[in-house]
């Protein structure tokens, strides 16, 4: 029977790129094959579409950057520092803003006392 050789696609190759951020078309490439190949291989061994699998794979390395930059920002790199409390935690350059309801914020404090008076006593 006459045809189109099968194309055949390497599962630990292509997880592999993909764990990268490797777009279809840079599958499609590495495999001599259309997007369409890739995408219709994923749906019949995976069960998924090209994003949602693309997705499940890079959780590893989304995971080991995550730790690389949690323990560069423990290790005292200010850029990282920064990055993280603007991405992580909601801070920003605008000091005087809630981040919650995005209000200004007042601090109430009263001179002569020690700080931890002001504190509520079920909070200490």
């Amino acid at each position: 029977m006459a045809g189109r050789p099968k194309i055949k696609i390497n599962e630990d190759v292509l997880n592999a790129m993909l764990e990268y951020g490797a777009t279809c078309m840079d599958c499609a490439g590495k495999f001599s094959c259309s997007e369409d190949t890739i995408v219709n291989w994923l749906k019949k061994h995976k069960k998924m579409n090209f994003s949602e699998y693309s997705n499940k794979m890079m959780y590893k390395v989304r995971m080991k950057l995550r730790e690389k930059m949690f323990n560069s920002a423990m290790s005292g790199n200010t850029a990282i520092m920064i990055f993280l409390a603007k991405n992580l935690l909601g801070m920003s350059d605008d000091g005087n803003k809630n981040v919650e309801n995005n209000q200004p914020i007042t601090i109430n404090y009263n001179i002569g006392k020690k700080p931890d008076d002001n504190i509520p006593k079920n909070l200490t």
